[in-house]
């Protein structure tokens, strides 16, 4: 036989025994994916896609994961499930990319006693950070494509306006300008609407078109709901018909109460008048809303804080002909897009730059994710302490053994006492480190929360911090509405391994720690609530005003202070249930600094107050800038408890301790 024939027979063998090794089984499971968002991901950010498992035989076991290569062998999974036969799975499958790279993400089904069957999903598209993602959902909303691959006159994170290069409200011309970015804008069908948050993670604005009721299922419109507290920006359109509006999800979120339908105006120039006229919404603005733009007597556009978000209401209808062939259409939706931002941690996509230090991924910082390690559990033994044991291990190996064997005339016993004394003195040691270490598990909380004032709902960023009293590998579930990731920082920095299992609850399989070591583990996501964090009200007089709160939550708030325009009040400590009031004011020093509010002394129950310096190091006095400006009322302090109710292998930690720096939104005053 010759050498090509053997080759092809190997070959040929080969690839039957690869067949044969998937099984029949595996055969006759049908597999799709479609990416979500249109494929379109950022470094740092959840990214999702919809996978669809048929299976055409008997019932199996299935689970989907899947792998990036460049994220250093991290593994996202869909929980393993029964799909009985003829039946068809669809679910969203979500993954934290840690990095960007040219190869493309390869899914995975594992069907049980069969070998995985891996495919490979079609490449991402990179959204550089100073570009914007803007998604149109349902029918008016394609009205956005005017905009769509225009360069941004400036970039994301800048302190000027996208809108031709003026400055924003309350800030001054002459600042360093940022590099130009463009504008992606990405057709959504409603049925690729994701069902949680993280799928909408990677998007900058959100445009909503004439959805119609019932057509999101309650899934999606939370997922919208959360996306938005988490700092999102929704733009809702107004359309021909007024009845969708008055629904309980629009009726929530909605700047403005809903009247009736009427016909608006078409702004033109000063001399020229209007440009005509487009069917559209009549409303009435809600207390605390902030009407942006008015034509006649009828307000166009109006927007409102949402959480860390916020949401603009457009009154017209983009579908009509007349405002399609406005020649003001694209000035009109670069101005609705970046029009008086809501400035906070999260404004635009759920982090600005403020968190993307804190998170180290600027200027070479470590950031949030390595606070943890300040904790006392992680602290050395005292100096002290190990010289006392040192020395009377020495005095008992030493002078008192050899006293004792001479006055009992026993010397030839040394061979047995010497290891006696070794022997004890290393359990002593081993019952010190238990003693101080513990035998149970601790979890360590930290980071930034924003919300806003008399409203449920509460955005955060953080880290999480366990130690583990023995080496293994761990199961640890959270809520669904959070997320853990891989912190950022060095990729050598306490990487995690393991499966991450995004659902409800999250759940990582198999997370390796160390003994008496840290995990650190990155967290974000919804800390939701009946009630507000703070409820409070400002009166008085527009000079001297009186801030009153009140902490409705379970947690106690230290070093409270309000900050209103250019004057700081402090409030103080505020216990659960307890109310303060500010009456006084100091002039505020610019630029502001947390430390310089927050710095006072914390005694706090279990030595939390030590997470408090690399906290305030981590997010940066420069986070002032973006929260507190002119006309508007910011509350700051600490947050001190645990609110992630984390389990380690279905049970809680032996120890939960947390510290956050909060802040909280309040109206514009005067």
């Amino acid at each position: 036989m010759s050498p090509g024939r053997i080759r092809e027979s190997f070959l040929a063998a080969f690839s039957l025994a690869l067949l044969l090794a998937g099984g029949p089984v595996a055969a006759q499971i049908g597999f799709q994916v479609e990416p979500g968002l249109s494929a379109y991901a950022r470094v740092r950010r959840w990214s999702g896609a919809r996978v669809e498992v048929t299976n055409g035989g008997p019932p199996q076991r299935v689970a989907v994961s899947v792998v990036r290569d460049h994220d250093r062998g991290l593994v996202h999974r869909l929980p393993e499930r029964l799909l009985p036969s003829g039946s068809v799975r669809r679910e969203w499958l979500y993954s934290f990319i840690e990095r960007d790279a040219f190869n493309p993400p390869r899914y995975r089904v594992h069907v049980e006693r069969s070998t995985p069957q891996e495919f490979t999903a079609p490449p991402v598209r990179w959204v550089p950070d100073r570009d914007w993602l803007v998604v149109a959902i349902g029918p008016g909303s394609e009205a956005v494509l005017t905009i769509a691959n225009v360069w941004a006159p400036l970039g994301r994170g800048s302190e000027e306006s996208m809108t031709g290069g003026y400055p924003r409200r309350g800030m001054t011309r002459g600042r360093p300008v940022a590099p130009s970015g463009v504008i992606h804008v990405v057709p959504l069908p409603v049925e690729l609407v994701p069902d949680r948050w993280l799928g909408l993670d990677v998007a900058d604005a959100i445009v909503l078109g004439a959805i119609a009721p019932g057509e999101l299922t309650p899934e999606q419109e939370g997922a919208i709901r959360d996306w938005v507290l988490r700092g999102g920006h929704l733009v809702v359109l107004g359309g021909h018909d007024a009845t969708r509006l008055k629904t309980s999800f629009f009726a929530e979120l909605l700047p403005v109460t809903v009247v009736g339908t009427t016909s608006l105006a078409l702004p033109g120039s000063w001399r020229d008048g209007p440009r005509g006229w487009a069917p559209g919404i009549a409303t009435l603005p809600k207390p605390g809303a902030e009407v942006l733009r008015v034509v006649g007597n009828e307000p166009i556009a109006a927007y409102a804080r949402y959480g860390a978000g916020r949401v603009t209401f457009v009154a017209y209808d983009p579908q009509a002909p007349t405002f399609a062939t406005w020649p003001g259409a694209r000035a009109f939706w670069l101005e609705r897009l970046d029009v008086a931002p809501a400035p906070g941690i999260f404004p635009r996509a759920g982090h600005s730059i403020v968190l993307d230090r804190a998170a180290g991924e600027r200027d070479g910082r470590e950031g949030i994710g390595t606070v943890p390690l300040a904790a006392r559990v992680m602290d050395p033994p005292p100096v002290g302490l190990v010289a006392l044991f040192l020395a009377a291990y020495f005095l008992c190996l030493g002078p008192l053994n050899q006293y004792l064997l001479r006055r009992w005339d026993r010397r030839d016993l040394a061979w047995l006492s010497l290891p006696a004394i070794v022997g004890f003195f290393a359990l002593l040691a081993l019952g010190v480190a238990y003693a101080s270490r513990g035998m149970g598990w601790s979890v360590v909380q930290t980071g930034v929360i924003e919300g806003e004032l008399n409203r449920p709902g509460l955005a955060y960023t953080g880290a999480i911090g366990i130690f583990s009293p023995r080496p293994t590998r761990c199961r640890v579930t959270v809520d669904g509405r959070h997320a853990l990731n891989p912190p950022g920082g060095e990729p050598a920095l306490h990487q995690p391994a393991g499966e991450f299992v995004p659902g409800d609850p999250f759940v990582i399989e198999g997370l390796p720690t160390e003994q008496w070591g840290m995990t650190l583990l990155g967290s974000q996501g919804i800390l939701a609530g009946e009630r507000p964090l703070l409820r409070g009200s400002i009166e008085g007089h527009p000079d001297r005003p009186v801030v009153s709160l009140t902490n409705e939550s379970s947690y106690s708030l230290r070093n409270v202070a309000v900050i209103v325009g250019s004057e700081i009040g402090f409030v103080g400590d505020l216990r659960p249930g307890h109310s303060g009031r500010v009456e006084s004011w100091q002039p505020r020093v610019f630029p502001l600094q947390l430390r310089e509010i927050l710095q006072p002394p914390l005694r706090l129950a279990h030595g939390e107050e030590r997470l408090a310096r690399p906290l305030l190091h981590a997010a940066d006095a420069t986070i002032m800038r973006d929260v507190a400006g002119p006309f508007r009322v910011t509350i700051v302090g600490w947050l001190e408890g645990a609110p992630l109710d984390v389990r380690i292998g279905g049970r809680a930690p032996r120890e939960s301790a947390g510290l956050y720096l909060f802040v909280c939104h309040g109206p514009r005053w005067p």
